[in-house]
C-alpha cells in the first residue's frame, strides 16, 4: 500500500479527502440523515462540517509524511512561514471570510427562528470555527495537491484539476441540504 501511495500520490490524496471527508460527515450525523428535510434544526450539521472541512488538512498532513518523510513536513511548514506579499495583502485576503460569516451569522440570529437563542453564542462561534477550518483545510489542496500538480500541468490546468475535484467535494453536504431548497432541488 505504501509502495502504491508512493506512486500515485495525487490519487491517494484525493481518495484519502474524500474518504475522511465524506466518511466523518455521514458517521456524525448518520447515514439516515441525507434524506433530511430540515438540516437547520439538526444539531449534529455544524460538527459534521467541521469534520468534513478537516479532511483535507490530515490527509494532506499524512501523506506528506508518508510520501515525503521529516524533509516534506519542513518543506510545507517552510512554505506555510514564507510571506511572498506584505501583510496587509494576506488580512485582505484572509480576514473577509470570518468577517462575513460571523457578520451574516449575527444578524441571523436576532431575527432567525432557526437560531435558538439558547444556541446563538455556539451558532456564531461554529460558524467563525468553519471560516477558521476553510483557511486550514488549504494546507491539502494547496499544500499538498498544488505543489504536486504543477511539478506537470501548467497552472491553468492546476487550478481546473483542483478546482474540479474542490467543487466537488462537497457533494455529500449538498446531498444533505437539498431538501431544503425551495421545489427540493434536484440531485443531479
Amino acid at each position: 500500500m505504501a509502495t502504491f501511495i508512493k506512486r500515485h500520490p495525487l490519487l491517494a490524496y484525493y481518495v484519502l479527502t474524500f474518504a475522511l471527508s465524506w466518511g466523518g460527515f455521514l458517521l456524525m450525523v448518520g447515514p439516515g440523515s441525507l434524506a433530511n428535510t430540515n438540516w437547520q434544526a439538526e444539531a449534529k450539521f455544524l460538527s459534521a462540517i467541521m469534520v468534513m472541512l478537516a479532511g483535507p488538512s490530515i490527509a494532506g498532513l499524512l501523506l506528506t509524511g508518508l510520501v515525503d518523510g521529516r524533509a516534506g513536513y519542513r518543506d510545507l511548514f517552510l512554505r506555510l512561514r514564507t510571506w511572498r506579499v506584505g501583510i496587509r495583502w494576506y488580512v485582505i485576503a484572509i480576514l473577509p471570510a470570518p468577517l462575513v460569516s460571523g457578520g451574516i451569522l449575527f444578524m441571523l440570529s436576532m431575527t432567525s427562528p432557526l437560531l435558538i437563542p439558547d444556541n446563538k453564542p455556539a451558532v456564531l462561534l461554529g460558524g467563525l470555527g468553519a471560516a477558521a477550518t476553510t483557511i486550514l483545510e488549504e494546507i491539502g489542496w494547496t499544500g499538498f495537491a498544488v505543489p504536486r500538480l504543477r511539478r506537470r500541468y501548467s497552472v491553468a490546468m492546476t487550478g481546473l484539476i483542483v478546482g474540479l475535484l474542490w467543487g466537488m467535494w462537497p457533494f455529500l453536504q449538498q446531498v444533505f441540504v437539498r431538501g431544503t431548497y425551495p421545489g427540493r432541488s434536484p440531485l443531479p
